[in-house]
Formats: structure tokens, sequence, C-alpha cells
């Protein structure tokens, strides 16, 4: 067994050193990252001796940066494995200067002072070659290993009788650098390999399975091809024989109507013959006939016709020409009658000429004056101003005394200038009585004043003269508004202007156009007689275009019988024609025979016989080829067809000797070895169930109640393999009675493939789980449960795998590496150590912080430099960053 790990001079440790003999469980106990997996992972290099095969952290092959990492420096670095079985030997793994793996082999126990030397108060390694020198002064027997095979033989060999570091079970079997143990061994190094079809490959390794299987090589097949085919030889003649029977029934019936038809061919072609010649006489008369009708259409009545149709066209166009003159004069009447008078039309246009005057007379003042719209606006504006002063003057003048005074006006001039403002100024009120008439004497109070000389009048204006000039200011102010809104628009103005002339124009047209009426009436007259005349004309031409028509018309029905006769004609001696080819297409022989019967009564009969011997032909060859896919014949002749099978109904006794024999030979080569792969795998699922699953139901995980594992039948494999085996069952009276052609094609279709059925192609597995009476299927390619239930779970199944491999010895207890530790919970690790201890495993743990319940611990400390591990520390090592010590 293997007894210590040394680590020398890797990339994390300067000395690590791992004794494995003295315990049954041990724990790494250090900080993450820090290399314990790197520590346990060495193991690959023993017990996984492909580098391909090895698997450690990171999923990492046994690459060369993997290489490196455990031998950074070739010659220098080393990872030896302490051995004792019957004695002690190790084995050395180191690399080449290339990155490649070397192994050696030296007798008795590792010794740390076969690696150190101490310079300086230090400890160094050495050099290998001042190793080897070191062995030879000690007497130390070492070899190389020549190649990876006599490594692996060291490592695995069968029984105990020999110092291998495993023994195996005498059923392990080897393949090439692997062999069943390191197959399985690997997924105890790494449990996240273990998936469902790993676990299925370790069952079957478990029960040395994986070399079971059959081959369907296509070299075997001769056999069961001469069976399938005799086989269904038989089966095909006697299966077509009632159809065989009405075939040459049909053939025979066929090959009557065949003579009957070669007659009437020849009876057709003899009538033909005869009847031709007359037929195309009569054809050649019709011709000459249609021709003179042609003749007469074409060169005499059509172009008389056409030139009737010319005349009349015409006509039509002219009385057209004159309807449209008439209606145009018609319709100008007709509007000028819609006119007003010709007074209203004068009264009308003097309007419109005064208002163009008007117009013209504003935009002439406008223009002679240069106003502008300014200008205009400002004497608008006096204007009003004086309207308004002059309407407050009215109002302010009705009630004063001066225009009260007197009923004249110049009474009240003369008034105004020998009265005093104070007297003009008061009311009318004022006035008790009207001066009537004026004097030279003013009589005043009681005297009178002489008023004939130097009396001068004021001015002075009555409210007559004021209402005058109110008007006139008005007036004055309305015309300023009329230029004002000129001036400020002449465009419109002129616009005006311009409708106003062109209204004027228009009346001016419709007063022309009424004095013209009388002559247009007159007009209107004398289109009507020429219109007249004109019809009269085309209805002459008409009446000669209707006789001269009629006449074309009997004609054309004479051309037309005599065409349709000829049509007739053609086609019968078309028909006759291609019924001549018709019968000449007939692939049949004529024979001479004589009939009373015409041509047509003839081809009715060919028809008729034509049919039937058609229907008989397909029949006959539907049911030919029908025959020969059944048979499988290539024969051509359906004669020597027939004496073909009639021959195979004479010999069918002599066939059927021959199916036993070639029964017996196929049963040999395939059937037995079909039944024995199935006998095969329901011993392994006797294994799995009473073995296997055992063992797993009595170790303790978490609060699991059952741990198994089912094996899923792959149905249709088993199918086809039970009708392989079952063919040694059948005779060849069982072969012709009953169909067993599915047993045979099943095994054909193999060995048309060149089928191979491996063991692990029989089966797929389910793990169940039992948790509080609920039962699931789970996938070990994903997380079972809890980390720590998960791990247990894989380690348990491997382990329990592993213990069918290996001879179960004390001497002989296997190594295994099991990260975090304290993932798996209290209940489940001493269940896990009880375990490897009843079935000789010797768990090494790893965890930060160190956990109860092992019997050894490994401290691992970081420092500046790489890490020291042994039972004791040698404090004069130079690169001292560690220390281990025993628990109890």
């Amino acid at each position: 067994m293997l007894h210590k790990v040394a680590v020398l001079n890797s990339k994390v440790y300067g000395k690590a050193e791992i004794k494995l003999d003295d315990c049954e469980s041990l724990q790494l106990v250090g900080p993450n990252n820090i290399g314990k997996s790197t520590l346990i992972y060495a193991l690959n290099f023993l017990f996984i001796v492909d580098g391909q095969k090895m698997s450690f952290s990171g999923q990492r092959k046994g690459d060369k940066e993997t290489i490196h990492h455990y031998f950074p420096t070739p010659n220098q670095s080393y990872i030896i494995f302490e051995v004792f079985k019957k004695d002690y030997f190790c084995i050395l793994v180191k690399r080449d200067s290339e990155g490649d793996l070397e192994y050696f082999r030296f007798e008795g126990p590792y010794r740390e002072e076969l690696f150190f030397v101490r310079e300086n108060g230090a400890q160094r390694i050495m050099k290998f070659d001042e190793v080897k020198q070191r062995w030879e002064q000690e007497g130390i027997a070492y070899s190389q290993f020549r190649n990876k095979t006599e490594v692996f033989q060291t490592v695995y060999q069968r029984g105990r009788d020999n110092n291998a570091v495993v023994w195996l079970e005498d059923n392990v079997k080897t393949d090439g650098l692997s062999n069943n143990f390191s197959k399985v061994y690997r997924y105890l190094i790494n449990s996240k390999l273990i998936t469902n079809k790993s676990l299925k490959n370790a069952l079957i390794i478990a029960d040395n399975r994986e070399n079971e299987g059959i081959n369907f090589s296509q070299k075997n097949k001769k056999d069961i091809v001469d069976l399938l085919r005799i086989n269904d030889e038989i089966k095909a003649v006697k299966e077509v024989r009632s159809d065989f029977l009405s075939f040459r029934e049909v053939v025979n019936l066929y090959n009557s109507r065949t003579r009957n038809l070669s007659e009437l061919v020849y009876a057709f072609r003899k009538n033909w013959e005869s009847a031709i010649p007359h037929l195309e006489g009569h054809r050649v008369e019709l011709e000459k006939t249609i021709a003179g009708f042609q003749t007469e259409l074409n060169e005499v009545l059509k172009p008389q016709r056409d030139d009737f149709n010319q005349k009349i066209g015409k006509k039509d166009s002219e009385m057209g020409f004159q309807v449209g003159l008439v209606q145009a004069r018609k319709e100008e009447i007709e509007s000028i009658r819609k006119f007003e008078n010709l007074a209203y039309q004068r009264e009308a246009l003097a309007n419109l000429d005064a208002k163009r005057k008007e117009v013209e007379a504003r935009i002439t003042t406008i223009e002679h004056q240069k106003l502008s719209s300014a200008i205009l606006q400002h004497q608008i504006n006096g204007a009003a101003n004086t309207i308004s002063r002059l309407k407050n003057q009215i109002k302010n003048y009705n009630d004063l005394l001066i225009h009260k005074i007197a009923t004249k006006a110049e009474h009240r001039k003369f008034l105004n200038a020998i009265l005093s403002d104070q007297v003009t100024s008061l009311p009318g009120s004022a006035v008790k009585k009207k001066v009537k008439s004026i004097g030279d004497l003013l009589p005043i109070f009681d005297g009178e004043i002489d008023l004939s000389k130097g009396i001068e009048q004021k001015d002075f204006k009555t409210v007559e003269e004021l209402k005058a000039d109110l008007s006139f200011q008005e007036s004055e102010k309305k015309r300023l508004e009329v230029l004002y809104a000129t001036a400020l628009d002449m465009e419109k103005a002129t616009a005006d202007l311009n409708g106003l002339k062109e209204d004027i124009r228009q009346v001016e047209e419709k007063i022309r156009r009424i004095q013209e009426l009388p002559s247009l009436e007159k007009s209107l007259k004398q289109l009507d007689k020429k219109l007249i005349e004109l019809k009269a004309e085309r209805d002459e031409l008409q009446k000669g275009l209707k006789d001269l028509t009629r006449q074309i018309a009997k004609l054309e029905t004479k051309l037309d019988d005599a065409q349709e006769e000829r049509r007739k004609l053609e086609t019968r001696l078309t028909e006759l024609q291609e019924r001549k080819e018709e019968i000449e297409f007939i692939d049949v022989e004529p024979i001479a025979f004589n009939t009373e019967d015409d041509l047509e009564t003839i081809y009715n009969k060919i028809r008729v016989q034509q049919s039937d011997r058609s229907e008989l032909k397909a029949n006959k060859d539907r049911m030919f080829d029908t025959l020969r896919n059944k048979l499988r014949s290539t024969a051509a002749d359906e004669m020597q067809f027939i004496r073909f099978v009639e021959d195979e109904f004479a010999c069918l006794h002599d066939k059927e000797k021959s199916i036993d024999g070639l029964l017996a030979s196929i049963s040999t080569q395939f059937a037995n070895p079909a039944y024995t792969l199935m006998k095969r795998y329901e011993e392994f699922k006797q294994f799995v169930q009473t073995k296997f699953n055992p063992k797993l139901a009595g170790t303790r995980i978490s609060d699991i109640e059952s741990l198994t594992v089912d094996l899923l039948d792959n149905k249709k494999i088993l199918y086809e393999l039970k009708k392989i085996s079952s063919i040694q069952e059948i005779n060849g009276q069982m072969m012709l009675e009953f169909d067993q052609s599915e047993n045979l094609k099943i095994l054909n279709s193999y060995l048309d493939a060149g089928r191979k059925i491996n063991f692990e192609e029989l089966f797929d597995i389910d793990l169940r789980i039992t948790i509080k009476g609920q039962e699931k299927v789970v996938d070990l390619a994903n997380q079972v449960e809890s980390d720590g239930t998960d791990r247990m779970i894989r380690l348990v199944i491997v382990m329990s795998v592993i213990n069918r491999l290996a001879v179960n010895d004390e001497d002989n207890r296997i190594a295994l590496f099991i990260d975090e530790v304290a993932t798996i919970d209290k209940q489940n690790r001493p269940e896990l150590v009880k375990f490897c201890r009843d079935h000789h495993f010797i768990p090494i743990f790893a965890a930060p912080d160190p956990v109860p319940g092992f019997h050894k611990y490994y401290f691992i400390y970081p420092g500046k430099g790489k890490i020291v591990i042994n039972e004791n520390v040698n404090t004069l090592f130079s690169e001292k960053v560690g220390s281990s010590v025993e628990l109890a």
C-alpha cells in the first residue's frame, strides 16, 4: 500500500511529506489557495499514469503547464511515493528538460537525507545526478522505468502474490495504460467528473462488462441472405399461384383478341383503298363550283356594293354637315330671342355710357389736377369741419332774435345793421311783433330816428343762406370722397372703367344681333330646304344597295352550302386518313378476311376489339409486372415467364428442405451470441440490485432514507436482440406457415450496417433518492441536494465501485482525496470515515479550519518562501514556513 507521499521543490512546496500508514484518516488544514489540493492531486502521477486521463484543479489534464507546476526545475524537483508490500520501495517522478515525465524506482523507504544536503547551516535539495550518487554510496538499488507501461504494471497487479502498489481482483481487465480500477479511481481524485454517464460506465467496469457486446459483420451475411432469398422465393411462388393462373388465362384471351383484330385490319385496308378515289373526284367538282361563286361575288357584286356604300357615305357626310349648320342656326336664333327687347338694350346702353363718363371724369380730374389721396383726405376733412361749423351755426341762429324779428331776409339784414349785438342776440321769444315793413324813420320810444343816410349794413347771412352753404358743402364732401376712393385705388377704378366698356360692347353686340334676326330666320329656311334634298338623294341610293345586298346574300348562301359540303367531304377524307393511320398503328399483322360490312361498320368493330384488347393488355401487363415483382423475375417474354413459373411450382419441395440447414447455421453465428448478451445483461441487473444497491443502502447519508441505482432498459435494442435470439427456435415449416421474416430482417439490417452493440447501449441509469418518504430522480451532472450531501453521495458511489475492483485487505488500503470537508455536515463526516475504514480507504481531507473527528492533522501556514510540511520540521531548513502536529 502507499505509505508516504513527498513533494520536493514544486512551485508551491519546498518540502511536503505526508505519512499515510499510521492513521485511518487525516486532514490538511490551511487557508484557501495555499496548495492543499495541489499536494493531494499529486496522486494522479501514481494511480493515473496516462497523462490524458489525469484530472487536476480547474479540470486540467496532465499537460505541460501542470507538469511545470509540480516540477519547476528539471533534475531538482521530485515527487516520491513510498510503498510497502512485503518490503519497502519508492517510485520517483521527475521531468526532463523537454517537460516529459520520467519514472524511477529505488529500493527501501523514503529518507529525507537521500535528497537534501546540509550546506552553510541550511539544507539544499540535490540535483538528480547527486541523488543517484548518494543512492550508489549507500548501496541502494535503483532503475529507470523504460516506459509508462512498466510503471503501470508496477502500480497495478492482480492477486496478493506480488508487491504492486494496488492489488486488484482477478477479474479486473487492463487496456493499455488503463484498467478498470484506474478508470474509476480518477473520479475519487475529482468527484465533479461523476455524472450519470460516468456512473453507468463505472458500474459496467465494476461488474467487468465493458468488453461485452456483439459485432454483426457483413462478412457473415451469406447464410441469412440465402435463407431470406429462398424463403421469399417459396412464399412468393405460393402466394402468386391464383394470380398466375388468372394471368395465364388473360394472356390466352389477349392472343385471341389479337387474331380477330388482325382480320378486321385486313378488311379495313381493302375497303379503304376503293372508297378514297370516288370521294376525291367529288371534291374536285365542288372546288370548281365554289370558284365560280367566289368570282361573281368578289369581282362583280361586291365592287358594286362598295360603290353604293361609298356614295351613301358621302351623302351621310353632307347631311351631317348640313344638320350641323341647321342646328347651329337654330341655336343662334334661339339665343337672340332670349335677349331683352331693343328698347331695353338701348336704355341699358345709355345708363352704362353715363357711368363710364362719370368714372372717366373722376380719373381725368385726378390726373389733370394731380390730386393725391392725401390732398383729397385733407380737403374732405376741411369740408367736414365746415359742415360741422355750419350745422352748429344754423342750430344756434334759429333761436336768436335777429332771425325771428322779421319775415323777409332784407329786413333782417337792415335791422342787424342798426341794432346792437345785445339786442340781436336776445332769444327769439323776445319778439312780440315781427317787422313787416321798413321806412326811413325809426321810432324809438317817443322819438324817431332818420335812417335814410349813413347806415351801412354788416356782413350777415341768414339761416336760409347758411343752409344753402351747408348743402353745397355736403355735396362737395361727397364728390371729394368719390375722388378719394378713386385716387386710393386707381387700378380698381381703371378695372371698373374697363368692365363698363366691356358691358357696353356686349350690349352693342346684342343690339347688332337683334337687328340681324330677320336675315338669320330667312337663311334657316334655305338650310332646311337643302337638308330635305340631300335626304331624298340618300334614300334613293339605299334602295339600290338593299336590292344588291339581297342578290349577294343569295349567292353567298349557295357558296356556304357548297363550302359546307366540301368541308364535310374533306372531313370525311381526313377522318378516313386518320382512321387509316390509326389502324396502321395497331401492332398486329393483317390476316386475309372477307366480309360484307361497309367501311364504317368495320372500323367500329376494330374500335371495340382494340378497346377490349387494350384493356386486356393493361390487365395482362399489370399482372405481369406484379408477378415479376413478387417473384423478382427479370424475364421480359411472357411465355418464357409462364414456363419459368410452372418450373418453380415443380421444384418447391426441394427448396423447402434447404431452409432447415441454413437456420441452424444462422443460430450458431448470431442467435446464440444475442441470447448470451441478453443473459449477461440480466446478470448485470442482478449485480446492481442485489450487491451494489444494498451496499449503498448500508451507508447513512444525511436525511436520505434510500439511495438506489435503477437500470432503464433500451427497449428497442433488447427487443431486436430478442428477435434475433429467437431465430434458433424457428424451423423451416414455421417460416413457411407463419411470418418470421421480421426476426431475419432485423438481423439482416444489423449485418448491412456492420452494427456493433456494446454493453453500455443496453440501458441507461436513474439515480433515485428518498427523503421524508418522497422519492425523486436526480442527475449527477447537476448538484444533488447540499454541497456536502452531493459530495458524500458521489464518493460513496465511486468507493463502492472501487471496492469491487481492489482486493479487500488491510495491506491494500487505497488513499483518496476529499476537498472542502467542512461542507460535509457533522452527521455525514463520521459515516464517511467509517465507510472508508470498513472498506480499506485512507481519506485525505482538506479544509481551511480543523474539523473534529479525524485521526491526524497537518497544518499548513503561509509565508514568504515555499511551504514545508513533515512530521518534524527541520529548523535549519532555509525555506521553513510550515509545521505539522499530530493530534490525539
